[in-house]
C-alpha cells in the first residue's frame, strides 16, 4: 500500500489524484511556505518512509536493501531530493514507483 503524506493531510494512493496533489502542494507554496511531502509504502516485504528535504529528518537508519536502493534512486531521479522539486514529479514517482511492489 502506498500513502501519499502532504504536511498534516494522509490519504491513501488510490484517492491522491493529480487534482488533490496539485491542491496540496499549490495552497501552501503560494502563501510562501514550504511543504514537507512523505510517500509511505507497506507490502509484505517492504516499509519505507520517504521524505522531501523539506520534512524534518529523523536519526538515520540501517543500509537499503537492494529493492530499497532503487526505490531511493528512483525518489532522487523524479527529483523528489530537491526543495524545488513539482506535483508532476510526485504523480511521476507515485505512478513509476508500482512498478516495484
Amino acid at each position: 500500500m502506498l500513502t501519499v503524506i502532504v504536511g498534516s493531510s494522509e490519504i491513501p494512493m488510490a484517492e491522491a489524484s493529480e487534482c488533490w496533489i496539485n491542491q496540496q502542494l499549490g495552497r501552501p507554496r503560494r502563501e510562501g511556505a514550504s511543504v514537507c511531502v512523505q510517500v509511505a509504502i507497506a507490502t509484505a516485504d517492504l516499509r519505507m518512509r520517504l521524505s522531501t528535504p523539506q520534512c524534518a529528518s529523523g536519526p538515520p537508519g540501517r543500509a537499503p536493501s537492494p529493492l530499497e536502493l532503487r526505490i531511493f534512486e528512483l525518489w532522487g531521479q523524479c527529483g523528489l531530493s530537491e526543495t524545488d522539486f513539482t506535483a508532476a514529479s510526485l504523480i511521476q514517482f507515485l505512478h513509476r514507483v508500482q512498478r516495484y511492489l
